[in-house]
């Protein structure tokens, strides 16, 4: 109860701690299942707040892409949004983050490289580390994506 009223709070990092003391606590398996997934949520609150600082400069950097110095707002914004993937791994925003840096790639001009990010993430949902749901909406974007880029045809 104590996490859940800290997760409310936004208080991820003290949930996450009142969580664990659940586990370490209960024996049950529905006890600590439902600890671990509150703890997943936890982190995933925790991911969407970094990416949000991320999602500033992209939109920032987007009105910037026919100044002269458009890659350096674009190289930070990928560093901002490698920074949530670091942080986060294994979280759904970190798929997003991934995403993300294909955009501000492709905005580059560097198609082989925002490819690879699509064929990698292609990867990952084949063997099956992305949830079924996400994976589905997630490949049908990325399929077109890589369409467009093998064709070379803008955004």
């Amino acid at each position: 109860k104590k996490g859940n009223l800290f997760f409310n709070n936004k208080e991820y990092e003290v949930a996450i701690q009142e969580y664990n003391k659940v586990i370490a606590k209960y024996k049950t398996q529905k006890e600590v299942e439902k600890a671990k997934e509150a703890i997943n949520d936890c982190i995933e609150a925790l991911a969407l707040k970094e990416i949000e600082k991320a999602n500033k400069m992209y939109k920032l950097v987007l009105t910037k892409t026919y100044e002269k110095d458009a890659e350096i707002y674009f190289e930070r914004t990928i560093k901002a949004y490698q920074k949530v993937i670091e942080k986060y791994p294994k979280t759904l925003t970190s798929i997003n983050a991934y995403l993300y840096i294909a955009s501000c790639l492709e905005n580059m001009n560097q198609n082989k490289k925002a490819l690879k990010i699509y064929q990698d993430l292609s990867d990952k949902i084949v063997k099956g580390e992305i949830k079924k749901d996400l994976a589905d909406r997630l490949l049908e974007s990325i399929k077109k994506k890589a369409k467009k880029i093998s064709t070379g045809q803008q955004f």
